[in-house]
């Protein structure tokens, strides 16, 4: 292998964020159940949807139980969607 070789690492930016995330917990810089607003404070304080109109687009939206957890961004279950990729109407027309 080259010294200057140059790798393809396409969709692989999930694997190596969590390394480097991983690398920080083993360090002790956070705990896996820490919320994300803990780092991010616009994350406080989150919001669900609770209704929505098609007609014209409008919502309501409720406090969402629990805050999201680096554990659940590392294991893809906070539930933060993207609304082109989920395919969720409502959210693709909210945005």
């Amino acid at each position: 292998m080259e010294k200057e070789g140059i790798f393809c690492i396409a969709s692989q930016s999930k694997a190596i964020t969590s390394t480097a995330v991983m690398m920080f917990w083993e360090e002790g810089k956070f705990r896996l159940d820490d919320p994300i607003s803990k780092y991010i404070p616009e994350f406080k304080n989150p919001q669900v949807l609770k209704s929505f109109k098609y007609a014209d687009t409008s919502y309501s939206t409720v406090a969402a139980d629990n805050e999201i957890t680096i554990r659940q961004l590392l294991s893809h279950t906070s539930r933060i969607g993207y609304a082109d990729i989920d395919g969720d109407e409502q959210m693709r027309m909210i945005y």
